[in-house]
């Protein structure tokens, strides 16, 4: 079974990648792209006891700043301490093992196993255990969460994560009602799923050909755990790690791909070019120039100018999750000034290119709606009194200026239409009056 699971991916990709889109992320906030930010990643990481995280951020570090000899000592400290901190888990499945503590043995092995990739030991242990567990199915019904499917089957809601682990769901995204969910019978905690080698294989075949990646991981880590050195199992995972990597790298995502391209077998072809196309981008000066002058411009409450920039740079780096933190941030401030200007309509403007869940968004177009129909409304009575003391001209331009404020309006666009067939009858009448009198 695979260690990591659909928590611990998308905390690692949170902080390497600032998304605002599921987080609390302060209006504006951007990522520095410094080596300091990711050596305070690094310790960050440390502290969590996310180990082989920590290290990657402290490498990204060394990347921008290789001359630097305190990361270079902080790599070599952390590389001892995970020899050890593997060696002291190993020592604990051993011991758990022989004992015939199978599920503490296995959780133990696998903690080894996430630290040292490359222990056989480990591996091998875990291979001989064959252990496996009885599950039934559940299919989600309205108002379901993991966290209340947890607590009906095992009186927990902690254990949430297994469920959305053994079904390959991001735990963080609402279940799809009438979906049929696994649902394993838990002995202890630390369980293996009852594998079925084919079945894998060919749901990580179709994850590939709809590039759907981290399905392909996920299944062929399954077969990986159990099955040493499968053969078709690690060459679906490396083409989906490639793969993945190389559409990041389109996306302007250098950090996220390099975590990818880093998990690809040595020898894969076309590996090392991919890194260093990742590695370039990480080190793209006119990239991080442009996300700091727009950040720059959002900080004086220059919200066009950056909203100018990241639209820009959005264009050529598609999803760039900085530039997109920082477009919306801007198109909300800007939104926000507007409307205490009582600019309507430019702060309707702005809000609506944004998603209306983001912060309170859709509140704020309601409030600018509300405004502009409000002053819709005053034009519109305005334009009938016009009308009705037969000044047609001052009617029609009221009635427009409803119709530019509220193009929904139910009359206005009507009545400008008879008004200005009303008014050319009158002035053809007008001019013949004016031919008989000569």
């Amino acid at each position: 079974m695979k260690f990591k699971s659909a928590i611990f991916v998308s905390l690692l990709l949170a902080a390497f990648l600032n998304c605002c889109a599921s987080t609390s992320q302060t209006p504006g906030q951007t990522v520095a792209l410094s080596p300091q930010l990711y050596q305070k990643k690094a310790q960050d990481l440390e502290k969590k006891g996310e180990l082989n995280d920590a290290l990657l951020a402290w490498r990204i570090a060394e990347q921008m700043d290789p001359d630097s000899k305190t990361i270079k000592n902080n790599i070599k400290k952390l590389k001892n301490t995970i020899a050890k901190t593997a060696k002291i888990h190993f020592r604990k499945a051993i011991g758990a093992y022989k004992k015939g503590n199978d599920a503490l043995a296995q959780q133990q092995f696998l903690i080894t196993l996430r630290l040292d990739p490359k222990n056989s030991s480990a591996k091998r242990y875990l291979k001989n255990q064959q252990q496996d567990k009885e599950k039934t199915f559940y299919r989600v019904k309205k108002g379901d969460s993991f966290s209340k499917i947890a607590h009906k089957f095992y009186k927990d809601q902690t254990k949430a994560h297994i469920i959305a682990y053994f079904n390959d769901i991001d735990p963080d995204k609402p279940l799809m009602i009438g979906k049929l969910l696994i649902i394993p019978m838990l002995e202890s905690e630390h369980i293996i799923p009852r594998m079925d080698i084919e079945t894998r294989l060919d749901s990580a075949q179709t994850g590939l050909e709809q590039k759907q990646y981290d399905t392909v991981v996920g299944q062929t880590g399954r077969i990986q755990a159990q099955i040493r050195n499968h053969q078709k199992a690690e060459k679906l995972a490396n083409q989906a790690l490639y793969e993945s990597g190389l559409k990041l790298i389109q996306s302007g995502q250098p950090f996220a791909a390099l975590k990818k391209l880093n998990q690809v077998s040595p020898k894969y072809k076309g590996l090392d070019s991919a890194i260093k196309k990742a590695k370039n981008l990480l080190k793209n000066k006119d990239l991080y120039n442009e996300l700091q002058t727009a950040k720059r411009h959002f900080d004086q409450k220059n919200y066009p100018n950056a909203i100018l920039i990241t639209d820009k740079i959005l264009i050529k780096y598609p999803g760039n999750p900085t530039a997109q933190s920082l477009f919306t941030a801007a198109h909300y401030a800007l939104g926000k000034q507007m409307l205490d200007q009582h600019k309507d309509a430019e702060a309707f403007k702005a809000l609506s290119v944004i998603n209306p869940d983001y912060q309170d968004t859709s509140h704020l177009l309601a409030q600018a709606r509300g405004r502009l129909n409000a002053r819709a409304e005053t034009h519109y009575r305005n334009g009938v009194k016009f009308f009705l003391n037969e000044n047609l001209v001052s009617a029609i331009e009221q009635w427009k200026k409803v119709v530019k404020l509220n193009p929904n309006h139910p009359k206005a666009a009507q009545d400008i239409e008879n008004a200005l067939r009303l008014l050319n009858k009158w002035r053809d009448l007008e001019k013949k009056n004016r031919t008989n009198h000569q």
